[in-house]
């Protein structure tokens, strides 16, 4: 039985007070990633991107420091659902992004 996996995006530089970060998911497809697991024995699957809004500019909740807290919320839903329906799929969940900035706040 082959061992299948799932590739999840997350663009999300939201988090964090440099831009950029939100470009590592299409760098690391861009440099082989479903190649790669392919030739080492896994069955991929790219689920694409999770859809994260854009802010133009930074949004600091003064109290804890946090950048863009609600999006980033918002975002790291929508990855725990995808993340779920992969689980229940049988199929393991590689996620590709900046999630941390959420618990992190840099």
């Amino acid at each position: 039985m082959k061992k299948e996996i799932s590739i999840i995006g997350v663009p999300m530089d939201l988090g964090q007070t440099r831009r950029g970060v939100d470009m590592g998911p299409s760098a690391i497809r861009y440099a082989g990633l479903s190649e790669r697991l392919e030739n080492i024995g896994y069955t991929v699957r790219d689920e694409g991107d999770i859809k994260v809004e854009i802010q133009e500019r930074a949004q600091s909740d003064s109290d804890t420091n946090l950048k863009n807290l609600q999006d980033v919320a918002e975002g790291n839903e929508k990855l725990s659902q995808k993340v779920d329906e992969v689980i229940q799929a049988n199929r393991f969940p590689l996620v590709l992004g900046e999630i941390t900035a959420l618990l992190s706040g840099h």
